[in-house]
Order: structure tokens, then C-alpha cells, then sequence
């Protein structure tokens, strides 16, 4: 049981280091991840870890092996691209207004959280937990992410609030860096 615990915990942390990557972005960005937005994030991972270790072996054989790869490529390379261009574009103070870029929204949250989960069902393929109740490792994948994605925030406002240098764009290509790992998986 034990050796169950210890293994199903380091898959959670190997699938929530692009939480992490994702927190240190928009920490560096200045965007603040609000309990709820956080959740949803933390929640998404955890419904496709324990959705790919239930059900993994039967969309295996249904979706390309390709399929989550490029997918969450490129929902995460648009989302650094426009990061990217966002941070360079000057904008009118009517523009922040409307658009609150310092909160990142539930609804971003979802995209954000899809894309980040998607390689969740490519780690829980066979992988065995027979061992564990689902619920439990549903439990503990969401507060490990949950924990995971304050932590990068945490880190990444450290980094900013100590330089006085624009490094947004900083947080732009981690994003299209986090894209193109995904091609190497």
C-alpha cells in the first residue's frame, strides 16, 4: 500500500510541473490566480488523471497516439503567442479596463486547465491503481495541483518583484516552451 502511495504521489507531481510552469507565467506576468480560477485548474487535472486511470486503456485504442499531444500543443503555443504579442503591444488604459488582464478568469482558467490536463490521460494510461479508491486519488491530484499552481505564482511575482525590467515576456515563452515539450513527449 505504501509503495502505491509513494508511486501515485510522484505521478502527481510529474503531471502538475506544467502547473507549475503555467503559476511561475503568470506570476511573472503579474496576473493574479484567484481561488476559484486555481480550482478549476487544480480540478480539471484531476478528473483526467483519474478518467485516463479508469477508463485509459479503452481511449487508448480510440484516439491517435498523437492526438493529446498536438492538441494540447497547440492550445498552449496560441496561448503564449498571444501572451507574447500582448506584452509588446501598447495598450490604452480604456483596453485594461475592459479586459481585466490581472485576474486570471474561470473561463480562462478552463482553457488553461484543459491544455494542462490533457497530458493527465497520457500518464494515467496503464498505469496501476488498483491499489487506491478513485476518490482518493482524485483528492490528493487536485490539491497537489492546486498547491503546485500557487507555488509557480508565488515564485514567479518573487522574480518580478525584484527587478524593476518588463519580464512578462518572460512568462510568454515558458508558455510556447511548455507547447513545444509537449512535442517531445
Amino acid at each position: 500500500m505504501f509503495l502505491a502511495i509513494y508511486t501515485i504521489t510522484l505521478l502527481l507531481v510529474a503531471v502538475s510541473i506544467d502547473a507549475f510552469t503555467a503559476g511561475l507565467s503568470y506570476g511573472m506576468n503579474r496576473v493574479k490566480i484567484p481561488f476559484s480560477s486555481a480550482f478549476i485548474m487544480s480540478a480539471m487535472s484531476g478528473t483526467f488523471l483519474l478518467f485516463s486511470l479508469v477508463a485509459g486503456s479503452l481511449l487508448q485504442d480510440i484516439l491517435p497516439h498523437n492526438f493529446i499531444k498536438y492538441f494540447s500543443f497547440s492550445v498552449l503555443f496560441l496561448l503564449g503567442l498571444y501572451r507574447l504579442f500582448d506584452t509588446f503591444l501598447p495598450r490604452t488604459i480604456e483596453n485594461v479596463n475592459k479586459d481585466d488582464l490581472t485576474v486570471l478568469s474561470p473561463k480562462e482558467a478552463t482553457f488553461l486547465g484543459l491544455a494542462l490536463s490533457l497530458d493527465n490521460v497520457a500518464a494515467g494510461f496503464g498505469f496501476q491503481a488498483a491499489l487506491l479508491s478513485p476518490l482518493l486519488i482524485f483528492v490528493t491530484a487536485v490539491a497537489v495541483n492546486f498547491l503546485i499552481i500557487r507555488l509557480g505564482c508565488l515564485v514567479g511575482r518573487g522574480i518580478v518583484t525584484r527587478t524593476t525590467l518588463n519580464l512578462a515576456w518572460i512568462g510568454a515563452v515558458l508558455l510556447l516552451l511548455l507547447a513545444f515539450s509537449r512535442l517531445l513527449q
